[in-house]
């Protein structure tokens, strides 16, 4: 009986040491490796403003995320690398707020509170100019009439007239097939 004991002893001695191995796994694991960067926008009389777009773009990679503000004002952007970033701020009605360099380490949460000057309401007209995709004016284009020495001289492998609609510019002709 002693022995069937002792060597539930050895197992449970045995497990509990396998599971101490794993500590300084899990205190490694713990260990940050990105940033946040936080903080609130206000108006310049100091209420805070929802629904504000934030913009972080990483200086050396260009790595951009997107965010707005939430009611009371409160943005948070998480899972950064390190690394230098600009941070916008962009809401209707107000200015852009920017602040450039905002140096981000390893495990920080840096803070950054931003302020919204009242800007100028502005509306902007963007005009493009594109090509139509059916062109009216020139029905005519596309006609190719061949003369009978032109039709003995065109390379194609038949003389079925369907071989020569390879040779139209405007006819696209199906893919061969692989006979699979």
């Amino acid at each position: 009986m002693l022995s069937v004991f002792s060597r539930l002893v050895a197992h449970v001695a045995a497990f509990g040491i396998f599971l101490c191995s794993f500590h300084p796994c899990l205190q490694a694991q713990s260990q940050a490796i990105d940033g946040n960067i936080e903080g609130f926008v206000r108006d310049p009389n100091g209420a805070f403003l929802a629904d504000s777009k934030i913009r972080i773009i990483n200086n050396a990679t260009r790595l951009t995320r997107d965010s707005a503000t939430d009611d009371n004002g409160f943005y948070r952007v998480q899972l950064l690398p390190p690394g230098t970033y600009t941070v916008s701020c962009a809401k209707p009605g107000f200015s852009t707020a920017e602040k450039r360099d905002v140096t981000l380490a390893a495990g920080q949460v840096t803070t950054l509170d931003l302020q919204l000057k009242v800007g100028e309401v502005s509306t902007t007209i963007e005009v493009t100019e594109s090509i139509p995709v059916v062109e009216t004016g020139r029905t005519n284009a596309y006609n190719n009439i061949y003369t009978s020495r032109e039709v003995r001289n065109i390379p194609v492998a038949g003389r079925s007239f369907l071989d020569f609609f390879v040779v139209n510019p405007v006819v696209n002709a199906p893919p061969l097939s692989t006979g699979g």
